[in-house]
This record gives C-alpha cells, structure tokens and sequence, in this order.
C-alpha cells in the first residue's frame, strides 16, 4: 500500500489521506480526500466524486426550489391555519437544513464543490424564475414571491380612482 508523504496516509490513487473536512485554501479533491457531509463518508474515488458533485449541484437547485414552495406554501389561504403552519415551519426547517449543508460543503474549501453549488444556486434560481413565469402566462396570477398574494389569487383590475374595499370608494 502506498503512504502519502506528507501525512502518512495511504494513498489509493486518486486522493491522499484518510478524509478532510477542511483544505488550507481552495484546492481539487484529487490533492486531499474530502469528507461529504458525514465522517463515514469519504469520496476517495472518481466515482464518489462525480456523484457528489452531481449531489452538491441538486442541493443548490432544491435550495432555491426549498424556498420557493415555501413561499407559495405561506400565501395560499387555508381552511386549516394550524396544518397550514406545521407544513410551512416544515419545509422552513428542510430549506435551513439544505442551505446548513450547503455552507459545510463550501467550508471544505474544493473548488468544484464551490463552483457546483453557484451553478445549482443559479440554476434553481432561474427554474424557479421559469415556474413563475409559466404560472403567469397560464393563468395570469400574481408572482409566486411570497410578498404578494396567493399564487392562486387572480390578478383583479380595479378602475382607476377607485379602492377594492369598502364598496369601491
């Protein structure tokens, strides 16, 4: 079995070392064996690594989609406020979960994880700017934000000079 020179570690080809969760600086994995996550989960071949750069990219994208059904959560009406609540407080408790990870992941300091999880912040980003497009166009309701009304909530045009409340005055 071959020993990396410099930590004494064995060596298998493609990283050095027994697992690391933090480099001194941004660096490839092939020059360290990162640690994903978990301390049982080293990815100390090529095969690991693509799949957690594929995993690191979709918890981008499920980050900003996360937030986005969070936000459509918290602007329906509901007949069950309680249940509609737990299941907000819910998804709020994923998303930070998800996003956690995500800051560990970039603590690790591997230029790809970093450059993947930009690439899957960026891409959800304009999936969900796709959704809300599309939900527009379909049926010309208000922006999915969460700052605005349901995302079920058609758009009413009211006359100029007049208010929506109060009998129109």
């Amino acid at each position: 079995m071959d020993m990396d020179d410099d930590m004494g570690m064995p060596s298998n080809g493609f990283c050095s070392g027994s697992g690391m969760v933090m480099n001194d600086g941004f660096g490839r994995a092939p020059s360290f064996c990162p640690i994903f996550l978990f301390h049982n989960v080293v990815i100390d071949t090529a095969g690991k690594y693509a799949i957690a750069l594929i995993g690191t990219f979709c918890m981008g994208l499920f980050n900003e989609l996360f937030r986005w059904y969070r936000n459509r959560l918290e602007a329906q009406e509901s007949t069950r406020p309680i249940l509609q609540d737990l299941c907000v407080a819910l998804s709020y408790g994923i998303h930070m979960l998800n996003a956690y990870f995500l800051m560990l992941l970039v603590m690790l300091y591997e230029s790809l994880f970093f450059v993947m999880i930009i690439l899957g912040l960026a891409t959800g980003s304009f999936v969900v700017r796709q959704l809300q497009r599309h939900v527009r166009k379909v049926g010309a309701y208000q922006d999915l934000d969460g700052r605005k009304p349901s995302a079920l909530t058609p758009i009413v045009q009211t006359p100029s000079g007049t208010s929506p409340c109060c009998g129109g005055n």
